[in-house]
């Protein structure tokens, strides 16, 4: 039997070195105004997302009932008073004055959450009492990136001032952009259900088959008789690309809060992904060279493209209603885990940013993730794994290391992705369907938050 290379004892001291001193060197809450800065909770996050569907439907479609908004700013007060971002607590404050029946004072316990300094332009903008407005009181509401609530904030400041007719042009583009962004939502949302329902069909075929073990008719593929990487390169390289990411991830975050580099904190975590990514390539590469191999043997091959490009499109479709059902069976579990946290792209991609750093998160989540997850999970581990185990147990242990190392939250769903992934690697000895059945679903969730949060 094959031993161990040597440095796999080296990359698993720093991968379990980067993993415990993660929490205690981890930067404290940026004082950058930026909401995407912020950690937020599962549930919070949660909170947001059903918080912003609510008001987009209720701009979007011109709703007269206010029922919505009490509950979208039930929400956001809710996480308020809980949370350490302020974005949550400006909203609240914004919803809480278009609340009419009964109408609701300026919430003090949501005002003492905010930066001192802050709180005289709300008190200004809704409080009873008039004060003055502060000159750069424009610029400042602007600055904090409100997605389309910034117009009605906007719609605010000018009413306060007098401008009936510009306040009334900022609630034109207030609706304007909710209606946009309803019909996106609703698109996808439409879109999905009708792959789900090509894929529960798909789903009803593949169990068919099964039964028969009529492999053939799912397109599999037979498993290469020639093997010169052995099990223990293939999963040194993968424990490399696992320990340089989470030490370049924890060295990231100390430089951006020692040198408050939080503007930067997009573009540094999608150079680091890229890099990283990229290394661990290059090491696995070397270490195939020295064997006479080629990444051929981890499934990157050009070989029945097209088919593969199909075969991950069939997938993805049939992933998706276990996965929406995983997903949803995964939040009603952990709903009470006060530890969870979505994943660390998500919030910023919730946060509005400008159209490049948004390029930058698109090209992270759907394109840097696919080729480097896939190409590591599913094409080091999974094969490394393959030549000691049989094909079942091989998926469904690459699958559980895959959910094992993100978000608590999020683990039933990312399992079910694993278990997806792995099956579309085992048939057709390729990790090109896998990666664009995980295009296709981080580009789907990419849009939905766009959708939610854009500008």
């Amino acid at each position: 039997m094959q031993t161990l290379p040597k440095t796999i004892y080296l990359w698993l001291v720093l991968l379990v070195a980067s993993m415990l001193l993660g929490p205690r060197l981890a930067p404290r809450s940026p004082k950058s105004a930026t909401p995407a800065r912020y950690r937020l909770s599962g549930a919070a996050f949660d909170g947001s997302l059903e918080a912003e569907r609510l008001l987009i439907t209720h701009y979007g479609l011109k709703l007269v009932n206010e029922g919505m908004l009490w509950q979208a700013h039930g929400l956001y007060r809710q996480f308020a008073l809980k949370e350490a971002d302020p974005t949550l607590v400006r909203k609240a404050l914004i919803l809480a004055s278009q609340l009419t029946v009964p109408p609701v004072p300026l919430d003090e316990a949501l005002l003492k959450r905010l930066p001192e300094k802050e709180r005289p332009l709300w008190r200004a903008l809704y409080s009873p009492t008039p004060t003055s407005l502060p000159a750069s009181a424009e610029a400042q509401l602007r600055a904090m990136h409100l997605g389309f609530l910034t117009h009605q904030v906007l719609a605010d400041l000018y009413q306060t001032q007098g401008d009936t007719r510009t306040a009334a042009a900022a609630r034109a583009r207030r609706d304007a952009q909710a209606h946009s962004a309803f019909w996106r939502m609703a698109s996808l949302v439409l879109a999905g259900i009708f792959l789900s329902v090509i894929g529960l069909g798909l789903l009803l075929f593949a169990g068919f088959v099964a039964a028969r073990r009529e492999w053939h008719l799912l397109g599999r593929v037979p498993e290469p008789e020639e093997a010169r990487l052995g099990w223990g390169e293939l999963l040194d390289g993968f424990v490399f690309y696992l320990a340089i990411y989470r030490a370049g991830a924890l060295l990231v975050n100390l430089v951006i809060s020692g040198l408050s580099l939080h503007p930067a904190q997009v573009p540094l975590q999608v150079a680091l992904q890229a890099g990283m990514g990229a290394l661990a390539v290059l090491y696995v590469a070397v270490q195939a060279k020295k064997r006479g191999a080629s990444l051929s043997e981890l499934g990157w091959t050009r070989g029945r493209l097209g088919t593969n490009i199909a075969y991950g499109i069939a997938g993805y479709a049939m992933t998706l209603p276990v996965t929406i059902a995983l997903g949803a069976l995964s939040k009603v579990l952990f709903r009470n885990n006060p530890n969870t946290e979505p994943n660390p792209l998500l919030p910023l991609l919730t946060g509005s940013t400008g159209v490049w750093e948004r390029g930058l998160l698109f090209a992270s989540a759907s394109l840097f993730a696919p080729l480097f997850e896939e190409l590591f999970f599913r094409g080091a581990l999974f094969t490394g794994l393959r030549r000691r185990f049989s094909g079942i147990p091989s998926i469904v242990l690459s699958a559980v290391i895959f959910a094992s190392v993100h978000p608590m939250q999020d683990w039933l769903s990312i399992l079910g992705l694993g278990v997806s992934f792995g099956i579309m690697r085992h048939l057709r000895q390729s990790v090109v369907p896998g990666m664009v059945a995980h295009f296709l679903q981080n580009t789907a969730t990419f849009l939905l938050l766009s959708a939610l949060f854009g500008e």
